[in-house]
């Protein structure tokens, strides 16, 4: 049980958003060093979505379900004037697929989120894609 003191002292849910978009970066930057891509694209999309969720609570805008994401993320590419963005916000619902759908995107497409375009899947996804034509 708090104190109303400490009621008072516990950061906003903008600054914890915030908090928590970092412990997700230094949990992906970790996953990403073993090698792991499942962790690593479950981090990052957390991570993102956190930081999202920081503006839309600084901004008042709602934030609860991912289609309120999507439309903050739309928002900002205009509003900031950076189309890339979008591109961004899109590999970053690819990661979100990753993780619980359970895609292999592989590690190498995560280099490719800051570029416009959606991650492109791994060889074996590739192959196997190709032997379904």
């Amino acid at each position: 049980m708090t104190t109303p003191i400490e009621e008072k002292l516990r950061p906003s849910p903008q600054y914890r958003y915030a908090e928590l978009s970092r412990e997700h970066l230094e949990k992906a930057a970790a996953a990403l060093a073993n090698d792991d891509s499942l962790q690593t694209s479950e981090e990052i999309g957390d991570a993102v979505a956190s930081a999202l969720k920081a503006l839309c609570q600084e901004r008042g805008w709602n934030h609860r379900y991912r289609n309120h994401l999507r439309a903050a993320a739309l928002y900002l590419v205009e509003e900031w004037r950076r189309p890339d963005f979008n591109a961004n916000f899109r590999a970053f619902e690819d990661l979100h697929t990753n993780n619980y759908e359970h895609q292999d995107f592989g590690i190498s497409s995560m280099d490719r989120c800051g570029k416009p375009g959606r991650p492109e899947p791994s060889s074996a996804v590739s192959a196997e894609l190709q032997q379904k034509s």
